[in-house]
């Protein structure tokens, strides 16, 4: 590995060899504060072990490689597909980490889409990869408990958030039926004094 540094500080790898066909990783376990960015080769063998074995890449890093595309994205050092792809394994993913870089960093493109014909497609992208992580949390969300991992905690919330912004059915209707039950239980609303 060689490696530069450039007169803004910035530390460049020169060279950085894998074997044929095999994906490099750095930052292991984010123990930096800095962005990665790889060869479009690499990129490519990430996302794809993402999608076929994301447990191969530690939890932290699969969170920041998507936060790190996001941001090269805007950068205009990737290609805001590659950006866009890092978030195709969440489809299986129950962690919050990488949901909650996700969410933090769609927030953007979900903002910068609004109104346009984009929009109606990124809604039904959310809605398939959330399903998955919504019906895991579905019975502690249908009994109102919560799990007992605090990231869990989390992620059920998060589960919910996207679910019923990209209307999830599943969620929506638990969401209203909630509301009703609610509507009907609390005391100003029965009088009208809410």
């Amino acid at each position: 590995m060689q490696t530069s540094r450039q007169h803004d500080g910035t530390l460049v790898i020169e060279t950085l060899i894998s074997k044929k066909g095999e994906w490099i990783l750095a930052n292991v376990n984010c123990t930096a504060y800095c962005r990665v960015n790889y060869n479009p080769e690499n990129w490519q063998r990430l996302l794809s072990q993402l999608e076929t074995n994301p447990d191969r890449i530690p939890l932290m890093n699969r969170a920041q490689l998507i936060d790190d595309a996001f941001n090269l994205a805007r950068a205009k050092l990737v290609n805001v597909t590659l950006a866009l792809n890092s978030t195709r394994f969440l489809r299986k993913e129950k962690a919050f980490l990488p949901w909650e870089s996700a969410v933090r960093n769609l927030g953007y493109f979900v903002l910068m889409f609004d109104r346009s014909e984009v929009y109606g497609p990124m809604q039904l992208y959310l809605r398939h990869q959330v399903e998955e992580l919504y019906n895991f949390f579905k019975n502690h969300t249908d009994n109102s408990t919560v799990p007992e991992n605090h990231s869990l905690q989390h992620n059920q919330i998060t589960a919910i958030e996207v679910a019923c912004f990209s209307g999830l059915l599943d969620c929506i209707e638990m969401a209203t039926a909630m509301f009703a039950d609610w509507m009907n239980t609390n005391p100003t609303n029965k009088y009208g004094l809410g």
